[in-house]
């Protein structure tokens, strides 16, 4: 008789008056190459499956369609289609490498990105009307590719620095006294536009690279945490800088939200894309997430499943 021992990863069999010597390797366990293929599986359901409930969005601008009407206008169902009103007419263009072939918006559903919108400077002006939208805690999350640090950036804003403004998600120029290319919240306490508050990440981007950025905040906690990754490197990992300041109240402006840039200060040259505002400060689990093509998450599914069922059946057959 042969007593074999399978308790572990590999088999262990001892014949009859044999001393256990060194292992004898085969397959290994149906046991073990199920816990291998469910780690596969389960690492592909972190990326893909939606399991958070879906945050409350406010505005999502995605840039995807044919015409002004398509891509200009708000896919989160609260119909704040942006306006075109700059000198420059917006330009769709084919996403920067780095920016994500498909979008996971969690507990919604997963879209291919085709298109960005092409900026520049502060020409190209897009606006929305978000009255009586409260901006004290939210949550803002942006594709972008910049080309042009010589004047501050303005990613996503409320009358950012202007009389009447809320606040601003923005970029330092290069140089600038609050550190070159430096990303930062800002907002507003009054209607004068010169009482605010400024919350620097020390997250300094690089020209021409394409990022995933976001801040997610709350003013009265006094809470600002910043995301950032950068999507032309294949290692790259979401990353966070939180900061916390005293607790405050944003002015309630009534002024547009606008995309990129609209003054001679407040200026945008580049690609952005995937932009989305939700209420309140979202988890990490919560945001926007890059997801590779669905037909690959399938292939991974029947590769695993594939595995498991070729050991089991050599198993049966021994």
């Amino acid at each position: 008789m042969v007593i074999c021992d399978n308790r572990d990863s590999t088999n262990i069999c001892i014949l009859p008056n044999q001393q256990p010597s060194a292992p004898m390797r085969y397959l290994p366990s149906v046991s073990h190459l199920f816990t291998q293929s469910a780690r596969l599986a389960v690492l592909a359901l972190s990326i893909t499956a939606a399991t958070q409930a879906s945050a409350a969005v406010l505005a999502y601008w995605r840039f995807e369609g044919a015409d002004a009407s398509s891509y200009l206008a708000d896919s989160s169902g609260n119909d704040r289609t942006l306006s075109d009103y700059g000198s420059s007419a917006i330009s769709t263009v084919t996403p920067p490498a780095g920016f994500w072939d498909y979008v996971q918006e969690p507990g919604v559903g997963t879209f291919a990105n085709t298109q960005s919108a092409g900026m520049t400077s502060n020409t190209t002006k897009l606006a929305a009307t978000m009255t009586g939208v409260s901006f004290s805690s939210a949550t803002v999350e942006v594709l972008v590719n910049l080309t042009d640090f010589s004047k501050g950036t303005t990613l996503v804003s409320q009358g950012s620095s202007m009389a009447g403004g809320a606040w601003g998600f923005n970029v330092t120029a290069d140089p600038s006294s609050l550190g070159a290319r430096n990303l930062l919240f800002v907002y507003h306490t009054d209607a004068t536009g010169t009482a605010k508050v400024t919350i620097d990440s020390n997250i300094q981007l690089t020209a021409s690279t394409s990022y995933y950025l976001a801040v997610a905040y709350d003013i009265a906690a006094g809470n600002f945490t910043f995301y950032y990754q950068d999507l032309d490197d294949p290692e790259s990992t979401l990353q966070s800088v939180t900061k916390t300041v005293a607790s405050g109240t944003i002015y309630g402006s009534t002024l547009d939200v606008n995309v990129g840039g609209y003054t001679s200060f407040n200026t945008l040259t580049g690609t952005i894309d995937e932009v989305r505002i939700s209420a309140g400060q979202l988890a990490s689990n919560q945001l926007l997430v890059g997801v590779p093509e669905p037909a690959t998450m399938s292939m991974i599914f029947g590769v695993s499943a594939l595995l498991v069922g070729l050991v089991y059946r050599r198993k049966r057959n021994r």
